[in-house]
């Protein structure tokens, strides 16, 4: 008669776990459950408009869900076959934890490369943690850290590796691979929970890591301190973490030490020379870290450089969202000279999809990489990256990046024609790529190395783009590059262009003979 609603509450509680799984149920398992799919899908368009608070009220809604059916499922204890934890091993979780960190990150890394997710585009070009904070109000931010640092740990630890892992355990645990199978699905259970196939693919280890722990521990403490502090790296350090290249060593170094001592604090007195051995034993990990760190990150600029291409074919953004991302990456050094080469080969190979109006996000990309390297690489590139078309999709920019004026320079000073005919199109890039008043020489140049109908392009864009102060590009003009169109553009667009001939004669008497001025 007890065991009736003790089997009640329990399936109670299993279906209070599943109900909270399912709302947070990756799209990739829809296929698994034909019949409920429609109403999966309504149900998750009802969460999207009722959760729309700066903080994240899904995953709060999805913790008590657990922790209701922690509530209700029992613990019996005469059954129970877990081990007790008769000491603290707190430290060893976490210290487990971080020596496996990094290897979660290549992971994370590999999975972007094969297959994107918006997760992955914040993995790979992370923008800073204040411009993610901006527009929230103040109290979101500790609600964020106190939902997933501390509650989701919680809720999550003590449903899937305390009650529904004990409870598996118990059943399982005198047969065949039973503890196996119950670890295998609890861990599942617990990727499926988190929604997108990049965070189910760094659960699975994870679980498996915790499972470990509260298996051959006993201390679901350990487990949900490991977890927080798993969550707490990715949310204080944001997603740029697994690209971050001292990331790695830092943490398996703090890893092996709290692993040194926890053995140093259970071995207890009576092992002689324990400090001497956990010592030892810290400056040979140490050693082996620091070596192996340059092969570490070998792989890990690979993984990225895959990552970051596939990120840049498949993200559907604005372009200049995208080169403000890879440019933030260059100005904090994360986008190294191998990585920036390594994504430049890339995209030659597999380019961006080309539009009926050009391929303004693979030349912008490129130029951003590397300006001098695709102005240079023209001359001998096929007729569908012409210069002129490379110019016109430099200048479908909205924001003035030094790197794709710097690319439109150098292009311009090798092609001056194909620059005067895109000037003459789009005159506003003008602005953005020679600025008087730091570029003012650079411009005079680009003038007068355009001749014939590209000279007046030329002229038209400039006025366009400078009105008003192309008279004194003109008169700064060396003499022998002076012509007859220059002359007219001064006096049709000038009232004042006698006397400013008249100024010049009295200065420089070869430059106004050479613009057709009287000069005694």
């Amino acid at each position: 008669m007890i065991a009736a609603p003790m089997n009640a509450r329990r399936s109670a509680g299993i279906a209070v776990a599943v109900v909270a799984v399912l709302l947070t149920l990756p799209d990739w398992l829809d296929p698994l459950m034909p019949g409920g799919r429609a109403a999966l899908s309504e149900a998750r368009r009802a969460m999207a408009v009722m959760f729309r608070e700066p903080w994240p009220a899904l995953p709060a809604l999805v913790s008590l869900l657990l922790l209701l059916a922690v509530r209700l499922m029992p613990r019996d204890e005469r059954r129970q076959t877990l081990p007790a934890a008769k000491r603290d091993w707190t430290a060893f979780a976490v210290g487990l934890l971080l020596l496996t960190e990094p290897l979660l990150h290549l992971g994370l890394l590999a999975w972007s490369g094969y297959q994107p997710t918006p997760a992955s585009r914040d993995a790979v070009f992370p923008v800073p943690v204040i411009s993610q904070a901006a527009g929230r109000p103040w109290w979101a931010g500790g609600l964020t850290i106190l939902t997933l640092s501390l509650l989701v740990p919680v809720a999550e630890e003590m449903f899937f590796r305390g009650r529904l892992l004990g409870w598996l355990v118990t059943r399982w645990g005198g047969r065949r691979f039973g503890t196996t199978a119950a670890v295998s699905l609890t861990t599942l259970a617990f990727a499926a929970a988190h929604g997108t196939p990049a965070q189910a693919l760094v659960a699975v280890p994870l679980g498996l890591l915790l499972a470990l722990i509260r298996l051959r521990t006993g201390d679901i403490g350990g487990c949900v301190l490991a977890h927080a502090c798993h969550n707490s790296l990715f949310l204080f350090l944001g997603p740029m973490l697994p690209g971050l290249s001292w990331a790695a060593p830092l943490l398996a170094l703090g890893g092996t030490i709290l692993l040194a001592a926890t053995w140093m604090h259970h071995a207890g007195p009576q092992v002689r020379w324990r400090h001497a051995k956990a010592l030892a034993a810290v400056v040979l990990m140490a050693m082996f870290i620091l070596t192996t760190v340059p092969y570490y990150r070998r792989v890990q600029d690979r993984l990225w450089v895959a990552a970051a291409h596939q990120v840049v074919l498949h993200w559907r953004a604005d372009n200049d969202v995208l080169l403000q991302r890879l440019d933030w990456q260059r100005r904090r050094g994360r986008l190294t000279l191998m990585r920036a080469t390594t994504l430049y080969d890339r995209l030659l190979v597999q380019p961006c999809q080309r539009l009926v109006g050009g391929n303004p996000r693979q030349v912008q990309v490129l130029a951003l990489l590397d300006p001098a390297r695709l102005a240079a690489g023209l001359d001998t590139a096929p007729a569908a990256t012409s210069p002129y078309e490379t110019l016109l999709d430099l200048a479908d920019s909205r924001v003035a990046w030094p790197a794709l004026a710097e690319c439109a320079r150098r292009i311009g000073h090798a092609h001056p024609d194909d620059l005067a005919s895109a000037a003459i199109v789009v005159p506003i890039a003008l602005v953005q790529w020679f600025p008087l008043s730091e570029r003012r020489t650079e411009c005079i140049a680009q003038l007068a190395a355009s001749e014939g109908p590209y000279r007046r392009k030329m002229l038209a864009a400039l006025e366009r783009a400078f009105p008003g102060r192309v008279a004194d590009l003109i008169i700064a003009l060396p003499a022998e590059r002076m012509s007859p169109l220059d002359r007219r553009h001064l006096f049709t667009h000038y009232p004042d262009a006698n006397q400013r001939l008249e100024r010049l004669a009295r200065s420089d008497p070869a430059r106004a003979r050479a613009l057709g001025a009287d000069v005694p």
